[in-house]
């Protein structure tokens, strides 16, 4: 029997992706994790502009590393966000698009990069906490257990 099409909270498709995102990560799936992570972490942010004057956790770390950097001017200002930005989401990326021709290999560390995209994910999550009621699993505790 076909399943009737009913309203669904993106909160809850974003607490789905994350939760699948640190079992993935567990079961070393990185790939895997890294696009979930980075859906949940994505959907996340934009809670988090609604409901809170703080930055979520992406924007908190680009700003951080830009302000670190000390560019001397507004242009250098952006073109270094850009390429800060541009590094955060390297990975999730390279794993979901593929040119036509010569784009068959990705090069970079899976492990280390689901992780980062995790710890963002989980830091919103934690955050928006303190504006919805979210539950904290056993995964999320357990992935808080690794730092």
């Amino acid at each position: 029997m076909p399943r009737i099409a009913e309203l669904t909270p993106k909160m809850y498709v974003a607490i789905e992706l994350l939760e699948n995102a640190i079992d993935a990560y567990f079961r070393a799936a990185y790939f895997a994790a890294i696009q979930l992570a980075g859906g949940a972490e994505e959907i996340f942010g934009k809670y988090i502009a609604r409901v809170s004057p703080s930055d979520n956790a992406f924007a908190s770390l680009k700003n951080f590393a830009v302000e670190l950097a000390g560019p001397s001017n507004e242009k250098e200002r952006l073109v270094l966000g850009k390429a800060i930005g541009d590094r955060m989401t390297y990975a999730r990326n390279r794993t979901k698009h593929i040119n036509q021709t010569g784009d068959d290999d990705i090069l970079f560390d899976p492990v280390l990069e689901a992780k980062d995209l995790l710890d963002r994910a989980v830091t919103d999550y934690y955050h928006l906490m303190n504006y919805f009621s979210l539950p904290e699993s056993d995964l999320l505790r357990r992935f808080n257990s690794l730092k």
